[in-house]
């Protein structure tokens, strides 16, 4: 039974790989509003823009919901807060159990990876 709860996981990783930042650009390239983000408007058009610089990379979790917002959702467990941008698509952070920020983060679509970037 374990294992059930494990196979969407490494579909997840699968498909994961540093995408270019540039890739995102085809969303939009609106400036990141966090008012705007926090009441769920045109969340998908500043994805590129919020992502450029990892800035979420260096803040706690408590900073990332005061910039975001309490996630929408979880992708798979707690450990992946999701935000959603419609189109099915969510932003997705890996927040691991025991640390306080993140690994990486990622667009996620279902159990799909749609663009992945790794905090260094």
């Amino acid at each position: 039974m374990r294992i059930f709860k494990v196979l969407p996981l490494l579909f997840v990783l699968a498909g994961c790989g540093d995408t270019s930042i540039k890739e995102l650009e085809q969303y939009g390239t609106a400036p990141f509003n966090a008012e705007q983000w926090q009441q769920r408007q045109n969340r998908l058009s500043m994805v590129w823009d919020l992502s450029r610089d990892k800035r979420i990379c260096n803040q706690t979790t408590d900073q990332i919901i005061a910039l975001l917002g309490k996630p929408d959702s979880y992708f798979i467990s707690e450990k992946f807060k999701a935000w959603s941008l419609g189109s099915n698509l969510d932003f997705v952070i890996d927040i691991p159990y025991g640390k306080d920020k993140p690994e990486w983060f990622f667009l996620g679509e279902t159990i799909d990876t749609v663009a992945s970037f790794y905090c260094d």
